[in-house]
């Protein structure tokens, strides 16, 4: 998925290697819209949810499938206006939340439901992915 992003970035024009704060601008205000549109398909969908009509449902479920993956799209052009490893980067973010799950399973906040971090969990340490990419980042637009 973020080689498609890069993909269509570079094909768009657009860096994916360096710094660029007109991108990044342009990015963080596609962020906010397809947040709102996000937000537009989960209330339709409660609302269809609640009225039991599967038609309905089934068209908010398809309409909230196009807004996480728009938002997920964005977010991932969003980093790449920086020029982050966000293959790297998810990569560890997956295995310390995975590292979460003790035998098969993870404890929960009793009144959030929150999942709780075990003994000895560790947060992603991103500081060698970044100091990596730093020597790339000599231009700044």
């Amino acid at each position: 998925m973020f080689d498609a992003v890069k993909q269509f970035m570079e094909a768009s024009g657009q860096t994916t290697d360096q710094i660029n704060l007109d991108q990044a601008e342009l990015y963080a205000d596609l962020i906010n819209e397809e947040a709102d549109e996000l937000d537009e398909a989960t209330t339709d969908l409660i609302a269809a949810l609640k009225t039991g009509n599967l038609p309905a449902i089934q068209g908010c479920l398809e309409h909230l499938l196009k807004e996480v993956n728009d938002l997920i799209w964005v977010a991932a052009g969003f980093g790449y206006c920086f020029g982050l490893p966000l293959k790297e980067g998810m990569d560890q973010v997956a295995s310390t939340n995975l590292a979460k799950i003790i035998d098969g399973e993870v404890r929960r906040h009793p009144e959030t439901g929150k999942v709780l971090k075990p003994e000895g969990w560790q947060p992603p340490d991103y500081s060698s992915l970044i100091e990596q990419m730093m020597p790339r980042l000599v231009q700044i637009h």
